[in-house]
């Protein structure tokens, strides 16, 4: 899986779940994350499946359930978007 950070905001698009990152609203310096993903729709167009993970999840924790969830749908490019710049170590929890 091809994985990307950026400091800018960005939406999911086909092929590609976005990992968010983002700081506690409570300023208690703790970094959380969650999956922005695009609906699944069937091949027949009759049904979606649409994904969501927690918030205030630990960015680390949320982070490895991100790419779990990516690697089990086969998506093969996972963008990070980091617009604080809070997760700039994120290559040591790359699964392998």
């Amino acid at each position: 899986m091809l994985i990307t950070h950026t400091k800018e905001r960005v939406e999911p698009s086909d092929g590609e779940f976005v990992f968010v990152v983002y700081p506690s609203p409570r300023g208690t310096g703790d970094i959380f994350g969650y999956l922005n993903a695009p609906a699944f729709i069937d091949a027949e167009a009759k049904s979606a499946t649409f994904l969501q993970s927690d918030y205030g999840v630990p960015v680390e924790k949320a982070f490895a359930q991100v790419q779990h969830t990516a690697s089990s749908y086969g998506i093969e490019k996972l963008v990070i978007s980091d617009p604080g710049n809070l997760f700039e170590n994120w290559q040591e929890y790359v699964s392998k």
